[in-house]
């Protein structure tokens, strides 16, 4: 609802996904953010700005693991951008 209230006056966005409000950065769509009304919204109101995905890999993630997680969070912004606009 916030991002239709915004329409026009939204340029750029810095967004991340967490659990029980914290901070955690997790990977999209394992949180509590609704991403597809996220995306909807932005397509609604024509968004042409920037959006910023904070995200980190878990330093518990095995060093030869983090290239291809790299890979699928590339793969999901791709996704978030292609519904977005």
């Amino acid at each position: 609802m916030s991002i239709k209230i915004l329409g026009n006056d939204l340029a750029c966005l810095h967004v991340h996904d967490g659990r029980n409000k914290q901070d955690r950065h997790i990977t999209p769509f394992s949180g509590e953010v609704d991403w597809n009304g996220f995306t909807r919204g932005l397509k609604e109101i024509g968004f042409k700005g920037c959006i910023s995905l904070e995200t980190a890999i878990s330093a518990s993630t095995p060093e030869p693991m983090k290239g291809q997680m790299e890979i699928a969070l590339s793969g999901i912004a791709k996704y978030i951008a292609r519904k977005s606009f």
